[in-house]
């Protein structure tokens, strides 16, 4: 990473293949127009099929937060937060990126909790001035449990997450403006990812090294890659601070920081469920572009 990004991240952070349906609440299924079609909730009176959800907004389900703290064998004592609603129905595990932690990941873990996941945010022990990516997917890798899990990564949390995923036990995996470490090249890595993958980049520049993390991801078979129009590198964050967006902040554009953040949390709601993908696509244009 340069040095911008290592000067913007020194500041403490502040609290601010085929896709399958397996949705966290009754939802109708989505032809590949985004037609609503068939109805695996049911229907009402009418006979006409429910709304399918807009996963862009908040849930409707409430949620609560504790912490979680383990050894694992890499030698890190891995503190967690952990948000969850009453009855997850699924796992993911988010990742921070270079000098952050979880705190800049805490609005992602709220709005994945409320469409019905337990998510865990590991405060990562080898993101610092001498990050190592391998131990950092080791420990996430330990933090999973041996269960399959989802993973979502922001910055060198993507490179990590990538990592974790060719291991096998990922069943969906998103990187967030990832970035490949200087001088290293994990693409014989990504061949061997298998789960969905999907991943999100902002406008190329130092903070993401000039989005080195395209080619990355692009190796992952059947993935499919997105460009957020007009984001820097720290909108990916939620929340992110004034010192990192002064360093990375995106290019002028058209499209309102609501509508990226929207489409961004629509998107990666859909891809970790599995569920109406399309339909979040089509909800957002001119925010998501396919590259």
């Amino acid at each position: 990473m340069s040095s911008f990004l290592l000067l913007a991240c020194l500041a403490p952070s502040t609290a601010d293949e085929a896709r399958t349906e397996t949705p966290a609440v009754d939802s109708a299924v989505i032809d590949d127009s985004g037609q609503t079609g068939g109805d695996t909730g049911g229907s009402d009176d009418t006979g006409d099929p429910p709304e399918v959800p807009d996963y862009s907004q908040p849930g409707p389900l409430s949620t609560s937060t504790h912490q979680d703290t383990r050894v694992t064998t890499s030698g890190c004592t891995l503190v967690s937060t952990v948000v969850a609603p009453e009855q997850p129905v699924d796992r993911v595990i988010l990742l921070h990126g270079f000098m952050r932690s979880g705190q800049n990941m805490l609005g992602w873990a709220e709005h994945l909790a409320s469409w019905g996941l337990e998510v865990q945010v590991p405060d990562l022990c080898w993101s610092g001035l001498t990050p190592n990516p391998e131990l950092n997917a080791q420990d996430v890798l330990e933090l999973a449990g041996g269960e399959p899990v989802a993973l979502v990564g922001h910055s060198a949390g993507g490179l990590s997450a990538l990592i974790a995923g060719a291991s096998g036990q990922v069943k969906a995996l998103v990187g967030l403006d990832p970035v490949e470490q200087q001088g290293q090249d994990h693409s014989l890595l990504s061949g061997q990812v298998s789960a969905p993958t999907l991943a999100l980049f902002g406008s190329p520049g130092s903070c993401n090294a000039e989005g080195n993390g395209v080619a990355l991801y692009l190796a992952v078979p059947g993935s499919d890659l997105y460009d957020l129009v007009g984001a820097g590198h720290c909108d990916f964050e939620s929340p992110t601070d004034g010192l990192c967006e002064a360093f990375c902040a995106g290019p002028q554009s058209e499209v309102s920081d609501e509508s990226r953040r929207q489409a961004l949390a629509g998107l990666v709601t859909a891809w970790v469920l599995q569920d109406h993908i399309d339909a979040q696509l089509q909800r957002h244009p001119g925010v998501l572009i396919e590259r």
